[in-house]
């Protein structure tokens, strides 16, 4: 293996006319070392880095004046990233691990090697696991619906089983009560529940409502017949004063 040593004191410059000053270093089937840090390549990369470090090889970036952007790093354990200057942000990635991205110097985001998302979380046990509150227009969920209470072989529920059942389980017929539930609420789950007793309800009410109309039309016609009662028994009075009167 070859080596070029340069001292960072020693500076070459090609001056082409201009007042721009550049520095071109050739090692031809060889390496570049700076300070023992090795520069080369191989048959994969144009440009290998080698650290002089056992757990850490880093890039710093940094202008003119010395001011500082950030740096790509690799460090121990397999891990690999982008830091800014203040060390505030941060994306960083583990071999077959995780990849995170850390703000503010706390981490925002994670993804999982099972592909599981966390974001205020850094172990999400679902797709996507948040912990805190979310904001949307709209949440689309792929799954069957509930139009079988409509089927003419649907056992409803009557009024009277629902409120024995509230009244000895403190809850709805289909549901689990509060403390089985144990703060845990699957959207999609009771969304079809709310729906099924929605649907159930809309039933139960147009029950009602053709019991009523039944109720309705019974009383219109006792009414009917009160009066027709109510004309015969004034004609019995009328004729039985005509008789009690010669």
């Amino acid at each position: 293996m070859k080596y070029i040593y340069i001292n960072i004191l020693t500076t070459l410059l090609i001056i082409l006319g201009t007042s721009t000053a550049y520095c071109q270093l050739t090692a031809t089937d060889g390496y570049v070392l700076l300070r023992n840090q090795v520069f080369g390549g191989d048959n994969q990369s144009a440009l290998v880095y080698k650290s002089n470090y056992s757990q850490n090889a880093q890039m710093i970036f940094m202008e003119r004046d010395s001011i500082i952007y950030g740096a790509v790093r690799g460090f121990g354990d397999s891990k690999f990233g982008l830091i800014d200057a203040s060390g505030n942000w941060l994306l960083e990635h583990k071999n077959n691990d995780y990849t995170k991205f850390s703000i503010a110097n706390h981490e925002k985001m994670i993804i999982k090697e099972n592909g599981n998302i966390g974001i205020g979380t850094s172990d999400p046990m679902y797709k996507l696991d948040i912990c805190g509150t979310i904001r949307a227009i709209e949440v689309l969920v792929e799954d069957d619906w509930c139009d079988y209470v409509f089927d003419k072989d649907y056992t409803l529920p009557t009024l009277e089983e629902e409120k024995e059942h509230i009244e000895k389980n403190g809850y709805l017929l289909g549901f689990e009560s509060e403390k089985t539930m144990d703060g845990k609420i699957s959207l999609h789950d009771v969304t079809k529940r709310q729906q099924v007793k929605i649907e159930e309800y809309a039933l139960q009410l147009i029950q009602l409502n053709e019991h009523n109309k039944m109720l309705e039309q019974q009383n219109e016609d006792l009414n009917k017949k009160y009066k027709v009662l109510e004309a015969m028994l004034i004609q019995l009075q009328h004729k039985m004063k005509l008789v009690s009167n010669p």
